[in-house]
């Protein structure tokens, strides 16, 4: 991998080398008849990120966006987005990277990729879809202290 400049230095132990969008779909298999349904949607939000060493101290995570808007049975739209970006994690070694990968990161990439639902959504005939802000450090501790992930 080429050595890139970091874009922006978050803390001393992150730089960001960038951000990009690795996958993105926009499906609405249900237009144009879903236009006439009065739009008070239920929406299915998933979240998932995941870490893969690419250099020395280099990673790229993934942070994984899939919405689904229904009204009653009926799909409005379904949005996924993987929000990616390449990270120089300055740390000892790669257990002390973990809680980075799993909260820190993710809350860095979230932005990108609620800008990319909202974006999508709109350019699909919908109103914008704003998602709500995540505590990416409390879902992380509370993966770590149910033992869903190692710490």
């Amino acid at each position: 991998m080429a050595a890139e400049p970091p874009l922006v230095e978050s803390s001393s132990e992150i730089l960001i080398h960038k951000l990009y969008i690795k996958d993105i779909s926009f499906e609405s298999p249900n237009t144009p008849v879903i236009f006439n349904e009065d739009w008070q949607p239920e929406v299915d939000i998933n979240v998932q990120n995941s870490g893969r060493k690419v250099g020395d101290r280099v990673w790229e995570v993934v942070l994984s966006v899939t919405v689904t808007a229904r009204v009653g049975e009926n799909v409005g739209f379904l949005v996924e987005v993987h929000q990616a970006g390449l990270f120089e994690l300055n740390v000892p070694d790669d257990d002390a990277a973990k809680p980075l990968i799993g909260a820190t990161i993710p809350g860095i990439l979230y932005p990108y990729a609620r800008e990319c639902v909202s974006e999508l959504s709109t350019r699909g005939g919908f109103p914008p879809l704003i998602l709500t802000v995540a505590d990416f450090d409390a879902i992380y501790a509370s993966q770590t202290h149910a033992g869903i992930l190692s710490s």
